[in-house]
């Protein structure tokens, strides 16, 4: 490899990085709070993270949804940290689910994903080099992995979630039991 293709590939590693909300939560200082790295952590078919509004539900959960969706492993430590790194390349089909869609638009995209419609202090967890397409119509995330996202809210009832052939789904919100 000659100087220039080099100097471009660190310039380009330098810009990913800068853009990368999820590295960004991992590396900062103080990190992730410990419930959220609790969620991460567990192996469990079914995990819940409860707390008080605005103690980082919401992130961590959008934090371990990027994870999954980008390397196939629902901690986000595991794909930065340790001499063990294991990056799985598969591709996953998901839900996101939050009660109404303006809650998904303005709550749980602006954490994941630029969607053009959040105000968010933070980059968010997946990079636009990552995204193949947003289908703002369809409510669907496709990563230039493979990945695909569907964003669904429990307002459009429970036979909206009937004969789904996905790999996991993510609730923002406790549901009503029909969904």
């Amino acid at each position: 490899m000659d100087l220039r293709a080099a100097a471009e590939a660190a310039e380009l590693l330098v810009s990913r990085r800068e853009e990368d909300g999820l590295l960004r939560l991992l590396e900062s200082d103080p990190g992730p709070f410990p419930h959220q790295v609790k969620l991460w952590e567990s192996t469990k078919s079914e995990a819940w993270l409860f707390g008080a509004n605005r103690s980082g539900k919401t992130e961590g959960l959008m934090a371990r949804r990027a994870a999954r969706l980008r390397f196939g492993d629902p901690d986000p430590r595991a794909s930065y940290c340790g001499p063990g790194l294991v990056v799985t390349d598969r591709a996953i089909k998901s839900w996101v689910i939050s009660l109404k869609h303006d809650m998904n638009r303005d709550n749980v995209q602006p954490k994941l994903f630029n969607n053009g419609a959040g105000v968010e202090s933070r980059r968010p967890f997946i990079p636009k080099s990552e995204i193949a397409d947003w289908n703002i119509t369809n409510q669907t995330l496709r990563l230039k992995n493979g990945s695909l996202c569907v964003f669904k809210s429990c307002d459009s009832g429970p036979r909206a979630f009937q004969g789904a052939d996905i790999d996991d789904a993510d609730f923002d919100e406790v549901p009503n039991e029909e969904v």
